[in-house]
């Protein structure tokens, strides 16, 4: 296999992917089931409640765009979904590092470096055979 690469800024073709995700990550260590999110899994487990808000509100059309919206969210920041870079509990700085989503039937991943910079670009990738 080969990988090829090429650039878009949120595709809107990508937006008609439809995926179901069974993963959620807010990309600064934590990779939690949907199931399992919440409170009781992580102690900012709101983050976690608004991803889940996000992607019920599309059930059924959840696509790759749906995925990259979700984890913008910047609801209360700095702690939020997208975190921008801050001094987190403990000392220890936290920022989002990347939002990657990807579409395994299309065998297609978009990674966006530094989410909570404005002008960030989204970089896809595509698994070729």
């Amino acid at each position: 296999s080969s990988a090829s690469r090429r650039r878009s800024n949120s595709d809107a073709s990508a937006a008609s992917s439809q995926m179901t995700p069974i993963m959620s990550t807010n990309l600064d260590g934590h990779y939690l089931p949907l199931a399992t999110c919440g409170r009781a899994a992580s102690p900012d487990g709101y983050r976690e409640e608004r991803v889940q808000k996000h992607l019920d509100a599309q059930h059924g059309a959840i696509s790759v765009q749906t995925m990259t919206d979700a984890f913008a969210d910047d609801f209360g920041t700095p702690a939020s979904v997208n975190r921008p870079p801050n001094t987190g509990p403990g000392g220890d700085d936290v920022s989002t590092v990347a939002t990657i989503v990807m579409d395994v039937t299309k065998r297609e991943m978009y990674v966006i470096p530094t989410p909570y910079m404005s002008n960030t670009t989204q970089t896809s990738y595509r698994l070729t055979t």
